[in-house]
């Protein structure tokens, strides 16, 4: 593919998902993650860092932890640079199983609530973080968890070394859940 090519297919990707990410009566994930404000920013990263009047391509794709990854290249300058996206939404309702800790987590259809069952199916436990929590509304009335990571130990201060999952909202806000509780550990927002 020539470069004008490869550069007409980046703005339409990068259209479409500026499309996708404006909010819409639907609810989807996709919909909710709102990711126009960072691909508008990566957008101008970008174009401060190319020679004036060269050409950049862009290559969009996600990396092992379903970030969304910009790939630039310059084809005057020759430099080749990346920009770090938010996690890629996921579908709800979202299961896996962990293979650290054995158990089957489960983020239900309506983005709010996840559970753990054991191997031999025993419901180990069911909470809505967001509200255990005591979570305020920020950036939307409706937060949904959007990204959840394989489990790790926490290096927190007061949950050293105990096993959690990281969540992530639509609204920005994260968090660790403790893999053994459920109990769910406030960290931050953007």
């Amino acid at each position: 593919m020539n470069p004008p090519a490869i550069a007409a297919f980046a703005v339409f990707f990068l259209a479409f998902a500026m499309l996708a990410a404006e909010p819409s009566q639907t609810g989807s994930p996709l919909a909710s993650a709102n990711f126009q404000p960072k691909i508008r920013a990566d957008h101008q990263a970008g174009l401060r860092q190319e020679p004036v009047g060269s050409t950049t391509s862009v290559l969009v794709t996600t990396n092992q932890d379903h970030h969304i990854v910009l790939c630039m290249s310059n084809h005057t300058s020759g430099s080749t640079w990346l920009e770090y996206g938010r996690p890629v939404p996921i579908a709800l309702p979202y299961t896996f199983t962990d293979t650290n800790s054995g158990l089957c987590f489960r983020v239900e259809k309506d983005g709010r609530h996840i559970s753990a069952t054991s191997a031999d199916g025993t419901e180990r436990w069911r909470r809505d973080p967001f509200a255990d929590a005591h979570l305020e509304f920020y950036r939307t009335a409706t937060p949904q968890i959007v990204h959840v990571s394989s489990s790790y130990k926490s290096l927190g201060r007061l949950r050293e070394n105990k096993r959690v999952i990281a969540l992530n909202y639509n609204s920005t806000q994260f968090g660790e859940l403790d893999v053994e509780t459920g109990d769910f550990f406030f960290i931050g927002q953007d």
